[in-house]
């Protein structure tokens, strides 16, 4: 298990992590109305999965209508980032989000 460096803020509406030992940062928005927001950034591989997946599994339980997600920051993702993306985005579909 890596060292990590880690803020945590969530005041119901916004998760953001920032993870050194991960080389990754993300922020999970709820912004109301059934819409969130994640933004992914640096490296998403298996060390950092274990990291985001609690934070979408939460985000999950609220139902959200739509979620925008933001790639842009993202240098580096192996097939193990890539399963986890396409799970969450499976469960969204499941429960009729777009």
């Amino acid at each position: 298990m890596h060292e990590s460096n880690a803020l945590l803020v969530r005041n119901g509406r916004i998760a953001t992590q920032i993870t050194e030992a991960f080389r990754m940062a993300f922020s999970v928005v709820n912004l109301g109305s059934g819409v969130a927001q994640i933004a992914i950034g640096g490296q998403l591989d298996h060390a950092a999965i274990s990291v985001l997946r609690p934070e979408l599994s939460r985000l999950l339980r609220l139902r959200p209508s739509r979620v925008d997600l933001d790639l842009s920051r993202l240098r580096l993702i192996d097939t193990s980032g890539v399963g986890m993306l396409l799970v969450f985005l499976k469960d969204l579909c499941d429960q009729g989000a777009s």
